[in-house]
Parts: C-alpha cells; sequence; structure tokens
C-alpha cells in the first residue's frame, strides 16, 4: 500500500506535527495575521508535544484561548481538504478564529455569571403565549457517537412532546447540537405551534443563530436548514443560551439517547 506522507496543505514536505502546525506556508500565515508569529516561532523550536502543551498552559488566558483555537480549527481544515473541500482563505480562517476564541471568552464569563447568586439556578417556564423547547446533545469523542434529547413544555411546565435518539460517526458535538434542534423544530411544527423559545446550553448554536459567522463551517447545512425551519414554521422564535443546570431535563434524555443500541430507532 502506498502512503502519502506529504503535508495536505502544502503539499511540499512530510506532515509531521511540528511541519503541520508551525512551520506549513499556510498556517504561518494564519499565526502572522493573529501577530502571533514570536509565539509560533518559540513553539516550532521545542522538541516535544510535552513541552508545546506546557509552554500553551502558562501562556495568558486571551492569547492561549487564539492559540488551541488556531490549532484546532487549522487540523479541521486540513480534514476538510483531505476529503475534498476547497480550502478557505488564510484571512477569513483567522477571522474565524477570532470569532470562536471569542465565543469561548463569552462562555467563560457566562459561567462566571452563572456562580453568582442572582443567575437562574432551574428551568424557568415560558409566557402563556409560548411554549418553550429545551435541546441537549452528549457527544463521546472515543466512539465517534451521540445521544440527544428535547422537550418541548407549556407555561405551567406540562410536557406537550419529547424525543430522544442516537447517532453514529459524529465529527463534531455542534453537529448533534443541530441536529436535536432540528428534531425539536420538526416536532413542533408539526404540532402546529406557533411560537417558541428554544433553550440550549451549547453556546456555538445561539451565537450561529443569530449571525452569519457560522455559515460556512463544518454544519454549514444543517445550520441553514435550522434557520429555515425557524423562519418558514414560526411566527415567534428566540433562541438562548442557558446554564447546564437549568437544562437538566433535555440532558438526561440525550444521556438515554446514547444509550439506545446502535441502528434504534428514535423515540
Amino acid at each position: 500500500m502506498k502512503i502519502e506522507t506529504k503535508c495536505v496543505m502544502c503539499e511540499r514536505f512530510d506532515e509531521d506535527g511540528a511541519h503541520f502546525f508551525f512551520k506549513c506556508k499556510g498556517v504561518r500565515q494564519i499565526w502572522a495575521i493573529l501577530q502571533l508569529e514570536q509565539i509560533r516561532e518559540t513553539l516550532a523550536e521545542m522538541l516535544s508535544i510535552r513541552e508545546v502543551v506546557e509552554a500553551i498552559v502558562k501562556m495568558k488566558p486571551d492569547i492561549q484561548r487564539r492559540v488551541i483555537t488556531l490549532l484546532y480549527l487549522w487540523w479541521s481544515e486540513r480534514c476538510g481538504v483531505r476529503e475534498g473541500e476547497q480550502a478557505r482563505s488564510s484571512e477569513r480562517l483567522a477571522q474565524v478564529i477570532v470569532s470562536y476564541a471569542a465565543e469561548w471568552s463569552n462562555i467563560k464569563q457566562m459561567g462566571d455569571v452563572g456562580n453568582q447568586q442572582n443567575n437562574p439556578k432551574s428551568w424557568a417556564p415560558p409566557p402563556e403565549s409560548c411554549m418553550k423547547i429545551n435541546c441537549d446533545g452528549a457527544f463521546f469523542s472515543n466512539t465517534r457517537s451521540e445521544g440527544w434529547g428535547f422537550l418541548i413544555r407549556e407555561w405551567d411546565g406540562g410536557v406537550i412532546s419529547s424525543g430522544y435518539g442516537r447517532l453514529e460517526n459524529v465529527n463534531e458535538a455542534v453537529h448533534t447540537e443541530l441536529v436535536v434542534c432540528l428534531q425539536a423544530l420538526q416536532r413542533a411544527a408539526d404540532l402546529g405551534i406557533q411560537r417558541i423559545i428554544v433553550e440550549t446550553d451549547a453556546y456555538m448554536i445561539v451565537q450561529a443563530a443569530r449571525s452569519v459567522d457560522y455559515d460556512r463551517c463544518s454544519a454549514g447545512g444543517l445550520l441553514w436548514e435550522f434557520k429555515d425551519l425557524l423562519r418558514s414554521n414560526f411566527l415567534m422564535y428566540s433562541v438562548n443560551y442557558i446554564p447546564r443546570l437549568c437544562n437538566k431535563a433535555a440532558d438526561g434524555l440525550a444521556a438515554l439517547g446514547a444509550s439506545l443500541s446502535q441502528g434504534a430507532t428514535p423515540i
């Protein structure tokens, strides 16, 4: 068997870790755009992965977020190119990295707020004129499988409908979060519900629903379908972030979905 060892992104040198993350022509442009060139040079000179990880752990939080996000998205971009997708420009990838790193920062801030005494610590019912949909996914990277679950509840807490299921060969947790939202929205549309409040503890889903910055991400097709379902089936809708503590029921259904046997029919 002939195994290709050249870097997928530059096709010039063998694809080892040091080359791919720090020395490849493509990734060097991104480090430079993000004004992290000095950090790239320092990491490139290290002799082991352990040294690199220890150096990243010691970085300032804002720099650390950008470095980790850069490494993750560059690997994700490489996998897409390997499977035939068109590579995005260095400028576009840098924009996405900044956006994701800012989102990470926002999640931490929201977590800090969640620890404050005045933050809600349990599920809150919707107004009488609306239904509330709570969604959650449970991603297992070692098996690339995922469970999902949702509930539709009215103002007095009564459950109108619910569902759960299992997914296989999941690449990223965001895919499952979108799948469960799609399942929930379709169920609500089938029931003729017109006014909904969607709640999820996946902050990326909330951000994606409110902007176009994520439309070219790996789950762009699912995201487009999610937005289209919202616009075409509901008179009033909102997509909100809630702490995991307030999403326990959906989390429990997601865990139940993950426990289903492979190929089991969603409920």
